[in-house]
């Protein structure tokens, strides 16, 4: 499966959990439909399929994806999970880069770009992080935020199989987002084992915060979710009216 050390990145908000084992057969297209809960979330209405799938990931990262970074993080040292980290940091920089041209965002543009150059350039690749020394920020956007800012809708929340959570808007974006990142690796043996290494320092990152997760993990992955991607896409949740930034993002000292 062509994207599937791709989709296994997204697993870094599908933290492991319970033993218990979801059958394939379960997740049939019945299962996709509005919930009848009274309590049902406004924006979880394939609540019933979306926890199914949820349970297969969490097996998934159970059995497979959290002993390979745990791992990874016994047998790599620190001073060389750091700067593997700061390389695909880089790559995401260019990409939130161009997201935030794409959104007007020209400060946060600029930043990320400016950290792109000078982390390829003076960072031997990307492999040191010589731009925050210089106050340049990082600025993480993507396709989906940038879909958000020209007021596409979010839709419904949805659990993808590997991916973990999204949601309508978000899910159609995946494969095009990947190609402002690890796409420009020509070579197809080493792309797919860049991203190989790419998903466990992902993975490997978010072993210490396990235990943050409190109550019902599905609903705090939800919600964590859906807050974040609208923090990012400058959402304010107290209306259901889209925010086009404002602020300092629009102003004059951005053009």
């Amino acid at each position: 499966m062509r994207y599937l050390f791709l989709s296994l990145a997204m697993l870094c908000f599908s933290l492991p959990s319970l033993a218990e084992e979801v059958a394939l057969d379960d997740f049939g297209a019945s299962d996709i439909k509005p919930t009848a809960s009274k309590n049902q979330h406004p924006d979880d209405p394939w609540e019933n399929f979306n926890r199914k799938m949820f349970s297969f990931n969490e097996g998934m990262d159970k059995y497979m994806l959290k002993p390979a970074a745990v791992g990874y993080t016994k047998t790599v040292p620190k001073s060389v999970r750091g700067p593997i980290g700061n390389f695909f940091n880089n790559f995401r920089d260019f990409r939130s880069g161009v997201n935030n041209i794409l959104q007007w965002r020209w400060r946060q543009a600029g930043h990320n770009l400016g950290r792109f150059i000078l982390n390829t350039t003076l960072g031997v690749g990307g492999f040191f992080d010589v731009a925050s020394s210089t106050g340049l920020k990082r600025e993480r956007s993507d396709l989906g935020i940038t879909l958000a800012r020209w007021g596409v809708p979010e839709g419904p929340y949805l659990m993808l199989p590997f991916l973990g959570p999204s949601t309508v808007r978000d899910a159609s974006m995946i494969i095009p987002d990947s190609y402002l990142e690890l796409n420009v690796i020509d070579h197809s043996l080493t792309k797919w084992s860049v991203i190989g290494v790419q998903v466990l320092d992902i993975r490997s990152q978010l072993l210490d915060y396990e235990s943050a997760i409190i109550g019902d993990r599905y609903n705090f992955i939800r919600e964590f979710y859906l807050q974040d991607r609208r923090d990012k896409a400058g959402i304010d949740t107290r209306d259901d009216d889209f925010d086009f930034g404002g602020g300092d993002d629009w102003g004059e000292d951005d053009w």
